[in-house]
């Protein structure tokens, strides 16, 4: 699943496009440069790294992993808030904390006890013990205001819908952003996760894909006046993908240029912007 990290909308502001752009084309390019983003981040990995990701995920306790002394386990991967923790078969969520307390994202999780032990599980029978860690895994500098509320139900969602209606797709956002929703935009109304894959100025609807990003689609109706949320995505990552789905429409259908020098070089476009590649740098995750 790949996750837009910018809406068409600000693609084509960056574009300075009027309506004569190919949305199609350009909705393509954003998804391209979005992935090529996560590659960058996460390898191989299918998820998303720069948006939320409800799983579980598992972690060998280890040397490289623990630190004995603050009674802590390093995480490898952005986690942005935790739902259920296991050390083998064990329930420990009450019994654990993010550490350190109000890093975005979380680092790593700490026994609160001094009593308890990442190693307690491992026998000479059991030499290898994990930790399952359940929750929303994804990168943002302030997950405590990752999601906007933008908007609100106007007409109850039932759970078969995939068009919902809000009081105005192209009003201003709290920032004064507008539109305040496009299609990218990652959404969530309840519980669940959605993205906006169209929007009807007019009649003020959204068409969605429901369930995304490893949510559970809602499985009673939702009833008119509940919040729509966006997410926002950290504003440097959302300007690169902006700039690169922009060059990459700009110059379709253009897979070489000679640079005019004495020798003639044919040359290829540079694949991704020096911009892009630099501001990914900031984000890995030690």
């Amino acid at each position: 699943m790949i996750t837009p990290y910018c809406t068409l909308s600000e693609a084509k502001t960056e574009l300075k496009a009027t309506s004569a752009v190919d949305d199609a084309l350009l909705r393509q390019n954003i998804r391209r440069v979005s992935r090529r983003i996560d590659q960058l981040m996460n390898g191989r990995r299918q998820r998303p790294y720069f948006a939320p990701w409800i799983e579980q995920r598992e972690f060998e306790v280890s040397m490289r992993r623990i630190d004995s002394h603050r009674n802590i386990l390093w995480l490898d991967e952005p986690l942005l808030a935790y739902t259920g923790v296991l050390l083998g078969a064990e329930d420990i969520t009450s019994l654990v904390e993010a550490y350190p307390s109000l890093a975005s994202p979380i680092q790593a999780l700490r026994f609160t006890s001094v009593s308890r032990s990442w190693y307690e599980k491992l026998t000479n029978s059991n030499p290898v013990s994990y930790v399952k860690v359940t929750g929303t895994w994804g990168w943002h500098s302030d997950y405590d205001n990752a999601w906007a509320s933008v908007d609100a139900l106007v007409s109850d969602m039932e759970t078969s819908d995939t068009t919902i209606s809000v009081a105005d797709v192209d009003e201003a956002d709290l920032y004064g952003f507008t539109p305040r929703l496009s299609a990218g935009n990652l959404l969530k109304v309840g519980d669940e996760f959605l993205e906006a894959l169209e929007t009807d100025t007019t009649a003020n609807t959204a068409d969605v894909k429901r369930g995304v990003n490893g949510s559970t689609q809602a499985t009673s109706t939702i009833s008119s006046g509940e919040a729509v949320y966006t997410w926002q995505v950290d504003e440097a990552i959302k300007r690169a993908t902006m700039r690169q789905a922009a060059l990459l429409y700009a110059r379709r259908g253009s897979f070489q240029v000679e640079t005019v020098d004495p020798v003639g070089t044919i040359s290829y476009p540079q694949d991704l912007l020096s911009e892009l590649r630099g501001i990914v740098q900031e984000f890995h995750y030690a």
